[in-house]
């Protein structure tokens, strides 16, 4: 690597470091609802693609009143299931995937559990939840990092808005292109802080319509300055 990209390396996790700290006093890393259990996240996920929060937390716990084992939904009928998720949205799309990746782990595992992954390193888990159940980077860093208490950092849709407001990511690259181009920029022990900060501020401050005047990031960011020129 070049002296010029070893340093930009760097000025990218000292800014990270910076927005760490910033967030983490605005927000306080809040519960976000996520499940300790690695299965009941990874469903969970699912449930929330375009959705906002409040939409796809009645929808998990609609979900889990009418199937409180994984066994029964997995026997149930798409239809069933999409009626017991209406309230999120995509019910057809969403309740099609949960079939699918209970079948999977099933076939996998041979039961309705990933508690095993607790057991194997971060790159097993990884291609085990990519690889042969068929999640995204996103989504198998959320079971990492909420479940199996990972160093890892899931950019999500918020992130990903941020990050490129910032500079940090170039605008226009996918969500499976930031994490690639963001591995090992993270500096370590920060991520979970980070990333749940990252979602509560892209969801009340840096949202489609940026609330610049109210960011605690304005100082590091220069998209204030852009908006502000184009007034």
């Amino acid at each position: 690597m070049t002296g010029d990209g070893e340093e930009k390396r760097r000025s990218i996790s000292s800014t990270l470091l910076a927005v760490n700290r910033l967030l983490k006093a605005e927000y306080q890393t809040p519960n976000l609802g996520n499940k300790a259990d690695p299965l009941d996240e990874l469903i969970f996920i699912c449930l929330t693609q375009r959705t906002n929060e409040a939409g796809f937390t009645r929808a998990y716990e609609a979900l889990r009143r009418r199937f409180p084992a994984w066994e029964r939904m997995a026997r149930a009928r798409e239809s069933t299931i999409a009626k017991a998720i209406e309230s999120g949205g995509l019910t057809g799309i969403k309740s099609k995937r949960i079939k699918r990746i209970l079948g999977a782990v099933h076939e996998e595992v041979g039961e309705y559990s990933l508690t095993h992954l607790g057991d194997l390193p971060d790159d097993e888990v990884l291609t085990f939840l990519t690889k042969r159940l068929g999640s995204g980077t996103k989504t198998a860093y959320c079971v990492m990092m909420y479940s199996l208490g990972r160093d890892v950092f899931p950019i999500d849709a918020n992130c990903l808005r941020i990050l490129q407001r910032m500079q940090l990511l170039p605008s226009g690259i996918r969500n499976n292109q930031a994490h690639v181009l963001l591995r090992g920029l993270v500096p370590t022990g920060i991520a979970f802080d980070l990333h749940v900060n990252m979602v509560v501020h892209g969801r009340a401050v840096c949202g489609r319509a940026p609330k610049c005047g109210e960011c605690v990031l304005a100082g590091l960011c220069p998209h204030p300055q852009r908006a502000a020129h184009t007034d």
